[in-house]
């Protein structure tokens, strides 16, 4: 079957991912999921019912000639683990040399914006759209502080962190994570790929806080994570800790500094939020499912659209 894309594809500027990572692996096991590699390919196990499971692989990436000998080892651990499919959300566009895929819904963000952070700080300010300038200076002139907890976890941290995410979602109608999903995030410390808070301060209040992954190995910072409390709007806290993260990115010595999703249908507010610092838009290629198991997964995709 050729390999048809639903839309357009920009792809990234990195060949790999951080959720290819052994941090990110780390973080999903203390997050209390199980973890196989096929091929060197991070799989996650999810539980389904009856004994089933699902495999699913993060942004997977491929050297030339690896893509048979992942697919092959992954159904070989699909036998083993009793999985009705794997759900694959690439990195670049690939043709599953098997019989049994379809196209699925992403577990991943779709489209997001790369920024170029080796580009100096006058180019950077200068990218920006007016209005976030001026935020940005205006949190400055409130007395906004930006604090960045490197290579710190403290559990304070993050009861404050899990306070403004859940305010913030309850607001603008997102779903979240259990809360200790994101301590299983924020407690890894991998050297190569960490993820690391960040708080602004306002009249020693923390009024915004945010989640940033570094992944040295494909010299990339990720905001991943992150929230604001309404009573401060006019503070523009975000926009600073925003522009801050980038500058920490770039002191780093990082290439690219990634807003990680975008989508200006499910989330206006926030896509013109993340466009008012600059960068490219990308777009990932379409998510697909091989299935193992067909009449069980059909099942399965039958009950989990009646859910939803």
């Amino acid at each position: 079957m050729e390999y048809l894309e639903k839309r357009p594809v920009n792809a990234p500027p990195f060949s790999d991912s951080f959720l290819q990572s052994p941090g990110w692996e780390e973080a999903q096991r203390r997050a209390g999921f199980q973890t196989v590699r096929a091929a060197g390919i991070l799989l996650i196990r999810r539980e389904l019912r009856a004994g089933w499971c699902a495999l699913y692989a993060p942004r997977p990436s491929f050297p030339d000639g690896a893509t048979a000998n992942f697919f092959s080892a992954a159904e070989g651990v699909a036998r083993v683990e009793r999985a009705l499919f794997l759900k694959v959300d690439p990195l670049v566009s690939i043709t599953p040399p098997v019989r049994r895929w379809h196209f699925s819904y992403s577990l991943q963000p779709q489209e997001s914006i790369i920024l170029d952070v080796h580009e100096s700080e006058e180019e950077l300010r200068a990218a920006l759209h007016p209005k976030t300038r001026y935020n940005i200076s205006l949190a400055a002139r409130h007395g906004v502080v930006i604090t960045p907890m490197q290579n710190k976890f403290l559990k304070d941290d993050s009861a404050l962190f899990w306070t403004i995410l859940r305010e913030t979602a309850a607001r603008d109608g997102f779903a979240l994570h259990p809360r200790h999903y994101y301590d299983a995030l924020a407690a890894v410390r991998d050297p190569s790929c960490g993820n690391e808070f960040f708080f602004a301060r306002y009249q020693g209040k923390i009024i915004a806080a945010a989640l940033m992954n570094v992944c040295q190995r494909t010299g990339t910072a990720t905001y991943l994570h992150g929230g604001s409390r309404a009573e401060y709007r006019a503070v523009m806290a975000p926009h600073l800790l925003q522009w801050s993260m980038i500058m920490n990115a770039k002191m780093r010595g990082l290439r690219w500094y990634d807003f990680w999703g975008i989508d200006a249908e499910r989330w206006p507010g926030v896509t013109r939020f993340k466009k008012g610092f600059g960068g490219v838009a990308i777009h990932y290629p379409s998510s697909f499912d091989v299935i193992y198991r067909p009449l069980p997964a059909w099942a399965y995709r039958v009950i989990t659209r009646l859910r939803r």
